[in-house]
């Protein structure tokens, strides 16, 4: 997105947002949940510790930013270009020993290059308006340092605001279909992973489509799993080279909540003498996606229950055919129902 066109958005938030007059610090939790930092002198395989043991995402680096697991994902493909590259001790050692600092001035270069909404910053006073916040975070930050003066004061994730958004539902159309405001794709145009893939493969996907999840498909094209920069975390010096196994065993493996993917496709209906009978799965039900005629109210309930930073938009064949992230719905608060009319002038330029 243009400079031009990004004004435009943060135009509608100064004047018509329903969040215009509301400030930064009227998200923040009253209880500041458990803060985790690293420093810059430490290395990835410290980050990937500290990531796996809490949970989180990203970490906030002292004095230098924030770093995240998609940060991971494109240093991982830079390092092993290749399956091979993955018992090659020398890459594997420059991987897990990159300091923290090396691997934030890499990225973020990277990220600025391939996200033009990407803010570099990766903070906002507490005071400012909440709309300087939903805009840096529907560019791509996780979490975002508040501060004070030259002071960080304390952090806010995506899923804090989220949780304010869930209690302030009369600001916008709760209940209006999902797929009003999500942009769908039509096949093929939507990233995805193939069954076939190896996990190194649509790791590869990650950074360069800028996208921290991809749906993985089967040969019908329905959707069996989700790869995410998330699943890295549990990476280490003794299963790198998992990141060589076909990607559904190592979404088995290295997250283990994705796997009743798995059982659904094993209990999923098929018609060998006709491909163009396929029933979609019946049950249990998927929680990681969503229809496009679900209410707006309900996707967000969903994914704050799920803890999770994305849901599937998939049809009746159960194919994705598009994708609702925290960011996504950050973008449809900020603008209020003005969403669909700055959404239609974007795709038509």
């Amino acid at each position: 997105m243009h400079d031009g066109r990004r004004d435009n958005y943060k135009l509608w938030a100064t004047i018509k947002s329903p969040v215009a007059g509301l400030r930064v610090r009227d998200v923040v939790p009253r209880q500041q949940h458990e803060t985790v930092t690293i420093e810059s002198t430490q290395s990835i395989e410290d980050a990937l510790q500290l990531l796996g043991r809490h949970g989180f995402l990203s970490l906030p680096v002292v004095g230098d930013g924030v770093i995240d697991t998609l940060d991971l994902a494109l240093l991982a493909v830079a390092i092993f270009s290749s399956v091979a590259k993955l018992s090659d001790e020398i890459a594997v050692n420059k991987f897990f020993e990159t300091t923290i600092g090396d691997a934030v001035d890499a990225c973020l270069e990277y990220r600025l290059e391939s996200n033009p909404v990407f803010d570099a910053r990766g903070s906002v006073a507490v005071d400012a308006p909440l709309a300087d916040l939903l805009d840096m975070m529907w560019g791509g930050w996780h979490r975002v340092q508040l501060t004070a003066g030259e002071k960080t004061v304390r952090h806010v994730s995506q899923s804090d605001v989220l949780r304010f958004m869930a209690s302030n539902l009369h600001l916008v159309a709760a209940t209006r279909e999902i797929s009003t405001a999500v942009r769908l794709l039509p096949r093929g145009i939507l990233v995805t992973a193939r069954t076939t893939d190896t996990a190194l493969a649509a790791l590869s996907k990650l950074p360069r489509h800028a996208v921290s999840a991809v749906p993985v498909v089967d040969d019908r094209g329905r959707l069996v799993g989700v790869f995410s920069a998330s699943d890295l975390r549990h990476l280490d010096r003794a299963n790198i080279r998992d990141l060589g196994l076909p990607v559904l065993d190592f979404i088995a493996t290295h997250a283990p909540k994705n796997r009743h993917f798995r059982t659904l496709l094993q209990r999923q209906p098929t018609d060998d003498d006709n491909d163009d009978v396929v029933e979609p799965p019946q049950a249990p039900p998927l929680p990681y996606v969503c229809k496009p005629t679900d209410a707006f109210d309900l996707v967000l309930y969903k994914i704050l229950a799920l803890k999770v930073h994305r849901l599937f938009v998939v049809d009746d064949a159960f194919s994705p055919i598009g994708v609702v992230s925290m960011g996504d719905l950050m973008r449809i608060f900020l603008l209020g129902n003005a969403a669909e009319n700055a959404q239609r002038a974007t795709i038509e330029e």
